[in-house]
C-alpha cells in the first residue's frame, strides 16, 4: 500500500513538474523574441537554471543518477534551440517503479585485508633452477581459482622455458624483472597470456620482487 502511494505522489510532483517546465517554454520564448541581438544569452542562461531545476527535483525524488541525466540531458537539447518539450511519461514512469528493500539487493560480503608485511616468506625450492624462490599467498578465489601472491627470484634466477593453462600477470615492486622479451623495472606490470611460451626471473645482480596474478588455477609445465 505504501509502495502504491508513494508512486502515485511522485507521479503528481512530476506532473507538477511538467507544468513548471511548460510554463519555463513561454519564458524562454518570450526571451528569445525580446533579446533578438542577443538571444543566445536569453537561452543559455535560462537553460542552465532549467538544467539545475531538473537536477534537484530528479535526485531529491529518486535519487537516480540514471534519470537525472537523461532528464537533464534533454532539456539542456531542448533550451539550446529555443524550446522544450518534457519527457515523455514511459520515460519517467521507467524509474518510478519501486521495490520495497531495493536498496539490500547487494550481496553481503567481507572485507579482506592482508598486512603482507607481517607474512614470512615461503621457501619454494625449484629442480629446474637448482635453488629455491619464495612467496607469500595472498589470497586465492574459491569460484574461479585466481591466485594473488608475492613472489620473490633471487639474484640470478631465471625460471626457464615453460607455459600456463592460465594467463598471469607480474607487477614490479623491488629489482628488475628478466624475461624472454625485455628487462622492466618498478612500476611495470607485465602480462603473460594463456599458454604462451616464456621465461622470467631476476638479474645477477639483485633480487626481484613481484605482485603475481592468475586469472585461474595455477601449473606450470617445463619444455
Amino acid at each position: 500500500m505504501y509502495t502504491g502511494l508513494l508512486n502515485f505522489t511522485i507521479l503528481c510532483v512530476f506532473g507538477l513538474a511538467g507544468l513548471v517546465v511548460a510554463g519555463a517554454q513561454g519564458i524562454l520564448k518570450a526571451g528569445h523574441a525580446a533579446q533578438v541581438e542577443r538571444p543566445e544569452v536569453v537561452i543559455v542562461c535560462r537553460a542552465r537554471g532549467l538544467r539545475r531545476f531538473a537536477r534537484r527535483l530528479v535526485l531529491m525524488l529518486c535519487g537516480r543518477c540514471a534519470l537525472a541525466s537523461g532528464f537533464t540531458q534533454q532539456a539542456a537539447i531542448s533550451c539550446n534551440t529555443g524550446s522544450y518539450e518534457p519527457p515523455p511519461v514511459s520515460f519517467l514512469c521507467s524509474f518510478m517503479i519501486l521495490k520495497p528493500g531495493h536498496n539490500r539487493e547487494m550481496r553481503d560480503a567481507n572485507l579482506i585485508a592482508i598486512d603482507s608485511n607481517a607474512l614470512p616468506w615461503e621457501e619454494r625450492p625449484n629442480e629446474k633452477i637448482g635453488r629455491s624462490l619464495f612467496r607469500k599467498n595472498l589470497i586465492t578465489d574459491e569460484d574461479t581459482g585466481m591466485e594473488i601472491r608475492l613472489v620473490r627470484y633471487p639474484a640470478g634466477a631465471v625460471n626457464p622455458t615453460h607455459t600456463h593453462p592460465c594467463a598471469h600477470g607480474m607487477y614490479v615492486l623491488e629489482g628488475i624483472l628478466v624475461t624472454h622479451d625485455g628487462h622492466y623495472g618498478p612500476g611495470h606490470f607485465v602480462w603473460f597470456p594463456e599458454g604462451s611460451v616464456m621465461e622470467h626471473g631476476a638479474t645477477a645482480e639483485r633480487d626481484v620482487t613481484v605482485l603475481f596474478i592468475t586469472n585461474k588455477p595455477f601449473e606450470i609445465h617445463y619444455q
